[in-house]
């Protein structure tokens, strides 16, 4: 991949050379008499060059994610909860959302608690474990790229991270919500 004159490496090694070749003191009242409109032409650079896969790369994974970690959720819930503990968590969740989604993501979350736990919940909970697992891995990427850092560490390692996050999130939502039904 070719790297974009516009991007932060490119320009922090450009800078680099201006300071060399003209001190850094001219280099900075030059800088800040054309900055608006440098800010202005990286940014419509950034949109147009990355904004717009990466826009849709987030919504698309977001609402992809967004089912298969409440399956997750419910199951591990059912696995380590009280009878009823789960749907106690499940009507918390659902009552901070819009009564449409709430009503679309009730009968199916509500299934998975009252179904038998077997292999098809946990192939699918694991499913969910890795498409959450992208969604955090999207966002890490598009702040790489934003900040200008290359990736160091191996896939593995990365996404093995990105599943500890999802079910560090996981258990610190039954936290809140043990405390939410606790204090009411």
């Amino acid at each position: 991949m070719q790297q974009s004159p516009h991007s932060p490496e490119a320009r922090r090694k450009r800078l680099a050379g201006l300071h060399a070749q003209f001190g850094r003191e001219k280099i900075r009242k030059l800088r800040k008499s054309e900055r608006p409109w440098e800010v202005l032409k990286r940014t419509v650079y950034g949109v147009y060059s990355d904004g717009f896969i990466h826009a849709g790369n987030l919504a698309y994974i977001s609402l992809l994610a967004l089912f298969p970690f409440l399956i997750l959720a419910t199951a591990v819930a059912k696995l380590i909860g009280r009878d009823g503990a789960s749907d106690e968590a499940i009507f918390a969740i659902l009552s901070q959302l819009p009564p449409d989604v709430a009503e679309t993501l009730a009968e199916p979350l509500f299934e998975v608690t009252t179904g038998k736990t077997g292999a098809l919940l946990w192939v699918g909970a694991l499913v969910g474990l890795w498409t959450a697992g992208s969604f955090i891995e999207t966002i890490r990427d598009i702040l790489r790229r934003a900040y200008g850092i290359r990736m160091s560490a191996p896939f593995w390692e990365y996404r093995l991270a990105s599943i500890g996050l999802i079910i560090g999130a996981v258990f610190l939502l039954f936290i809140a919500f043990s405390a939410t039904v606790l204090l009411t």
